[in-house]
């Protein structure tokens, strides 16, 4: 049977449900020797004062299977953000999106970092890539804001590029991001509203793109045919980096 480590993190105030995100190693080329595991998680000040500008945390964890008292976790390491919105419906609500044809409304998810989060090494730098759900128009438009992490040798990680990913009245909500070995980021998520039925699209990126767009033409993988019957439409979504072609 296999064993498990656990740290606890300091709660954050005003949001019910809460939850650090591991971040996933993709790619050929390993993470440098000595690198620890990490997981993140995102910050909005209007939970409170005491947490400073809106931000993304960072944490370290370096773990001795042989003398587990000896395992620790640091950090955070704080990367302060772009200014974003976390209320939709309010703080944590979990009755929000609409569907044609029904009163009942989705769960946003708004205040994790959504799976996956994805490490690659590309050789001249490291890149970590994250997403999560904002009020992309300060109105309760649901949004998904997206980041670049890079670290350039023994340097420190920062954010590269970043934005919210909201091109029309529709909400875009459970959102999920990878990265190839060229630099190119897909972004995945559903989407729904009062006139369109929940369904998957996706959007992307060319690493020679001007920073902190998304430049690919939104594209239908499915189109929603039918209201959800519950306000869970799901925990997470998966989109990966195919590792025989880098699509």
């Amino acid at each position: 049977m296999g064993t498990a480590q656990m740290f606890s993190l300091s709660r954050f105030p005003a949001i019910g449900f809460q939850s650090a995100s591991p971040i996933s190693q993709i790619g050929s080329i390993a993470q440098p020797t000595g690198s620890p595991a990490s997981i993140i998680r995102v910050a909005d000040d209007a939970w409170s004062t005491s947490l400073g500008p809106d931000h993304l945390e960072l944490f370290n964890l370096n773990i001795n299977w042989t003398t587990p008292t000896s395992s620790t976790i640091t950090g955070p390491i704080n990367l302060n953000t772009i200014a974003y919105n976390s209320s939709l419906c309010g703080f944590g609500s979990s009755s929000c999106i609409p569907q044609p044809g029904t009163t009942t409304k989705l769960d946003p998810l708004s205040d994790i970092v959504m799976d996956k989060v994805q490490y690659r090494n590309l050789g001249t730098y490291e890149s970590i890539v994250c997403s999560h759900i904002c009020n992309a128009d300060g109105n309760g438009r649901p949004g998904v804001r997206w980041y670049e992490l890079r670290k350039i040798g023994n340097g420190s990680w920062s954010i590269y590029q970043q934005s919210t990913y909201a091109p029309d009245a529709n909400g875009r909500f459970m959102s999920s991001i990878t990265i190839n070995s060229t630099g190119t980021i897909a972004l995945g998520y559903n989407i729904s509203s009062s006139s369109v039925y929940p369904g998957i699209r996706i959007t992307g990126r060319d690493s020679c793109d001007a920073i902190n767009t998304m430049t690919v033409a939104e594209t239908t993988i499915k189109t929603g045919t039918a209201a959800n019957g519950s306000t869970r439409y799901g925990d997470y979504n998966g989109i990966v980096t195919d590792p025989t072609d880098d699509s």
